[in-house]
């Protein structure tokens, strides 16, 4: 599934009080998060309805502490799990290229 694809499928899958079309900075970072959720779990082979689950489930994980820590925590452990690896390093550079293009897609420009 391309992240296009996984775009609409989530904005599809949540209800508009869940996800909002918004360009506030908790919209655009849970937008982040979710694609951040799809790319994890296309990579773990999930699809579907799992797939989409487990977007959701990489968004709720951002509210266990401030930061990103908690969803490079939770993708180690999940791409450990599977016998997949990610770097801290790299999955922060992709947090970084998916917040862009989250604010991208939102039509914010900061």
């Amino acid at each position: 599934m391309t992240m296009q694809a996984a775009a609409r499928v989530m904005e599809a899958d949540m209800s508009h009080s869940e996800w909002s079309a918004d360009d506030t900075p908790d919209a655009i970072r849970a937008r982040r998060n979710v694609l951040f959720g799809y790319w994890a779990g296309e990579r773990m082979g999930l699809s579907g309805e799992a797939l989409s689950r487990y977007a959701r489930q990489m968004h709720l994980a951002d509210y266990v502490v401030k930061g990103d820590q908690d969803l490079i925590v939770k993708i180690q452990q999940d791409f450990e799990a599977m016998s997949l690896t990610i770097s801290q390093a790299d999955a922060l550079r992709l947090l970084r290229s998916l917040h862009q293009q989250a604010l991208r897609e939102s039509g914010c420009t900061d």
